[in-house]
């Protein structure tokens, strides 16, 4: 196999390249401090106030309401810290499944005196709404869950949690990464109150993100420093990435629908073909196969025979394929069917190998 196959893009895509034209003139004419008074900082401020107000629009939200950040993990820290800091003590529910972002911010936190619930999840990676109603205290500060896992693409019930934390009055955090710029959202129906998203998800740079954080919802900056953001994340925002994300985001709303059809196709092909072919193939379709749709999930990914996928990756990866480890692909736009067939008959052979 000549061709080397990458099937790893909710980790990451490659910059689409309208939004890499679109980013270019910030690193050049356009390079001016956006804090900055004179001619060259209004130019940055002004692309940079474009982009919050598209994000804004397709939040359906106040542009006042968006923060940017360098990625995602700093809007995790954001949100679930900043609504801490404010409050100083307190009870805090996450899921045990959450990114590292979250689930490590929720360990320090509790380092520091608060306490938290880890809710479990079922096999199929969602957590209950009534653990959530259960879990509730009356000096729970906040609620943070994932919108989607990135590894078995499960869609967490959002609505109805917002719903249960809007009734308790305790604000919902939405780790939504994973899911900004694929599955529509509604922010207030949905009752969220803070949402982290990032721009390298959906073929924008990585070093951008941002939070949605809902007006009147209790916050204290944890960045200190000028007054960047409303006061609200100290730091020269990232102009030419900030027009990246929202030039990407442009980009996949517009899309959406050719999107998801296109990539559940190959998905299902893929499925298909492998399964047809090989026969004991180790279980690596008990995950979600496409990155920009909704997922197709088969059994608990905890049920991969690691070993055995580790050995099977490994000959993968020897004919040009690079999939994630742990036994999930991704499917995204950027394939068609040369790289669905090509992969079928690699991992053919390297079923035979192992």
């Amino acid at each position: 196999m000549n061709r080397r196959v990458y099937l790893d893009h909710n980790a990451s895509t490659p910059v689409h390249p309208e939004v890499l034209q679109a980013m270019l003139p910030y690193f050049s004419e356009r390079f001016g401090n956006p804090s900055s008074v004179h001619g060259f900082g209004r130019e940055a401020r002004d692309g940079m106030e474009a982009a919050r107000e598209q994000i804004a629009a397709f939040l359906k939200v106040s542009k006042d309401e968006i923060v940017f950040t360098s990625g995602g993990t700093e809007s995790d820290n954001l949100g679930i810290k900043g609504v801490a800091a404010a409050r100083r003590a307190g009870h805090i529910i996450t899921s045990q499944i959450e990114h590292h972002a979250v689930l490590r911010t929720v360990q320090t936190l509790e380092q520091e005196g608060f306490t938290a619930t880890y809710l479990p999840v079922d096999g199929h990676g969602m957590v209950s709404p009534d653990d959530v109603r259960a879990a509730l205290r009356p000096d729970t500060i906040v609620v943070s869950l994932m919108g989607a896992n990135s590894e078995v693409g499960t869609l967490q019930p959002i609505r109805e949690i917002g719903r249960i934390t809007r009734e308790a009055g305790v604000p919902l955090h939405v780790d939504g990464v994973q899911t900004f710029g694929k599955v529509p959202i509604d922010l207030d129906g949905s009752g969220i109150d803070l949402l982290s998203f990032s721009g390298h998800k959906i073929y924008g740079p990585k070093g951008v993100a941002g939070l949605y954080i809902r007006k009147g919802t209790k916050m204290a900056s944890i960045q200190h420093g000028g007054e960047h953001e409303r006061r609200r994340r100290a730091g020269t925002e990232n102009v030419a990435y900030i027009v990246g994300m929202a030039r990407a985001l442009e980009l996949a709303y517009a899309e959406h629908a050719e999107r998801v059809a296109h990539v559940s196709r190959l998905r299902d092909r893929l499925i298909d073909g492998i399964q047809a072919r090989i026969s004991g193939f180790p279980q690596i379709f008990n995950v979600a196969l496409d990155v920009d749709g909704p997922a197709r999930n088969y059994r608990d990914l905890a049920a991969v025979n690691k070993t055995r996928y580790v050995a099977f990756a490994t000959a993968l990866l020897r004919r040009g394929v690079r999939a994630l480890e742990r036994g999930a692909w991704f499917l995204s736009t950027a394939h068609d069917d040369a790289v669905i067939e090509a992969t079928i008959t690699a991992a053919r052979a390297a079923a035979r190998e192992i």
